[in-house]
């Protein structure tokens, strides 16, 4: 599973970090996610996840409904948007 939690937000940016279940402890375990606001846009960039293994995961799971602990399973997501 991989949980996403909001670090900080103001005005103009929004960082996450995401994490596989039981590895928040672990910093090359986590992930980070900034989006900046770009005149009307929004742009990303993840840092830490070099191939990108739960980017995927983590930006569907700031989308999709969470469950109890803040989680999407990965399993879920494709079902989620069927």
């Amino acid at each position: 599973m991989v949980t996403v939690i909001k670090r900080y937000e103001d005005a103009e940016v929004m960082a996450f970090d995401y994490f596989i279940e039981a590895h928040h402890d672990v910093y090359e375990d986590t992930g980070h996610i900034v989006m900046k606001s770009n005149g009307g846009m929004a742009t990303w960039r993840a840092v830490n996840d070099g191939d990108e293994t739960y980017l995927k995961t983590a930006l569907t799971a700031l989308f999709e409904r969470r469950d109890e602990n803040g989680g999407v399973y990965p399993e879920q997501v494709g079902a989620a948007t069927a």
